[in-house]
């Protein structure tokens, strides 16, 4: 890149006072469903950093000044109440369908795909149970930077 060129990032974060993230419900299902040693030998590659976190490692790497850095939660049931009621679908099975949608070939691939439908049903009662006690929201922190010069 360029001097002075410009990144915008958009990253899902998490909340520095709030250490739940909706793929624990995802990694317990997982342990409800499987042999521990399976469990071990999976390694899911994600990272969700907080705030503090994402300034420390951009002045640390110290090629870019941050321009902007905004949060945002988001509800991960985005739809309405009338559109809930009309479904007839859970918020849980709304939301499991998401995460399934981005984690199942990776699941699948490590895991024996005859499987995925068990570990999704449990992961829709835990995601449904989770939300009769709280809301499961997503935390997105979006950053602007512009790269320093050279000296």
């Amino acid at each position: 890149m360029i001097p002075d060129g410009r990144m915008v990032l958009a990253l899902i974060g998490r909340t520095p006072n709030k250490d739940y993230c909706i793929y624990q419900l995802l990694k317990k299902s997982l342990q409800d469903m499987l042999a521990e040693e399976d469990i071990y030998s999976f390694d899911l590659p994600l990272y969700h950093p907080n705030t503090s976190e994402l300034y420390a490692i951009i002045e640390y790497e110290a090629s870019f000044h941050i321009d902007r850095l905004e949060t945002f939660h988001i509800n991960w049931d985005m739809r309405d109440e009338d559109e809930i009621i009309k479904s007839g679908e859970s918020s849980g099975k709304f939301i499991v369908k998401i995460v399934r949608a981005a984690m199942e070939s990776l699941l699948a691939s490590h895991f024996e795909n005859t499987c995925m439908d068990k570990i999704f049903e449990r992961y829709v009662m835990q995601a449904t149970e989770q939300l009769s006690r709280t809301k499961i929201d997503g935390f997105n922190i979006v950053v602007s930077l512009t790269r320093k010069y050279n000296n």
